[in-house]
């Protein structure tokens, strides 16, 4: 009796260690931080998006895959980095027919892994041919934190999509980001810049909050970041939703913008994503520790009670 005794309060003593290590598991992931960078890595996607011009609805739909490629020493806008290499390619359907095709080459800083810029390039399928349309070459100064939002939600005429995020990301951390964004159209004919523009813009994000999102690729809880502005001119409001896992990494599990009538709050624009399937190699505890977890708590007690039986 005095032995059952002994190891019930074992037991106990146990239950209470393993359920504050599993406590503490849950509360180490409280905030995401910056996920790896794994040569090889990808992350396949399909969406859509339409916009309403003069009262005439137009709809596209799309499918791509992120990839990451490999590290070189790459030259951009004339200044030299060693580099991440990311490679993006969208292709895009009217009605089920290929209508375009988009480019994206991005560069993320080996050192610190903040995006330093991206090269697109714009096709046109043209008699089931594609025809090279554009070349842009945006450069970001300072380089920025991304989760690959740039790459998903580059369509035409919204080239300037906030892709800035500041790890750890956890639930109502809210940041401002400033930086000077070069962009250059490069004439396809010789090659030569045909347009450059430099811009100073100042963004405003907010984490507010966590939900499961349900895709092709599974289901992830995901944290909500979400960015708001409002377009005077054309009296547009624009929200920028991103919804990021853990788990899957720097491919976000779903993204949306949304623009509406500021008066009216019709919505004009709108424009989705969602993660198809993907590969990442970069899981880990968020806190960088292999702590103990609710299975080992599990098997402890287990391994208790068994032994209590035995000696009874």
């Amino acid at each position: 009796m005095r032995m059952k005794k002994i190891w019930i309060i074992g037991i106990f003593i146990l239950m209470m260690l393993e359920s504050s290590t599993f406590f503490y598991n849950i509360e180490a992931k409280a905030e995401m931080n910056q996920p790896e960078f794994v040569i090889g890595d990808w992350w396949e996607y399909e969406g859509s998006y339409w916009w309403k011009d003069k009262g005439v609805r137009s709809d596209f739909s799309f499918s791509g895959k992120i990839e990451i490629k490999d590290i070189q020493n790459i030259s951009l806008m004339e200044n030299k980095f060693d580099a991440i290499v990311v490679l993006t390619s969208d292709t895009i359907y009217v009605n089920d027919s290929p209508w375009g095709i988009l480019n994206i080459t991005s560069y993320y800083s080996v050192s610190n892994k903040l995006c330093l810029g991206y090269v697109a390039e714009e096709y046109r399928v043209i008699e089931n041919t594609p025809k090279k349309m554009g070349l842009y070459i945006n450069a970001f100064d300072p380089p920025v934190g991304t989760g690959f939002w740039l790459q998903v939600c580059w369509t035409e005429g919204s080239q300037d999509t906030p892709p800035f995020i500041m790890y750890p990301i956890s639930i109502g951390k809210s940041w401002k980001m400033q930086t000077n964004i070069t962009l250059q159209i490069i004439n396809i004919s010789n090659g030569k810049i045909e347009y450059e523009d430099i811009e100073y813009k100042n963004w405003e994000y907010e984490c507010i909050g966590k939900e499961n999102v349900k895709t092709k690729a599974g289901t992830y809880e995901c944290y909500l970041l979400q960015y708001k502005t409002y377009d005077e001119f054309d009296k547009e409001t624009i929200t920028y939703m991103g919804y990021f896992s853990e788990k899957v990494g720097m491919g976000p599990v779903k993204t949306e913008i949304i623009i509406q009538n500021l008066d009216t709050k019709e919505e004009i624009y709108r424009h989705t994503v969602e993660l198809t399937s993907f590969r990442y190699s970069g899981v880990k505890e968020s806190n960088g520790k292999g702590t103990p977890g609710f299975e080992i708590f599990l098997l402890m007690v287990g391994i208790g009670i068994a032994l209590v039986w035995k000696r009874r």
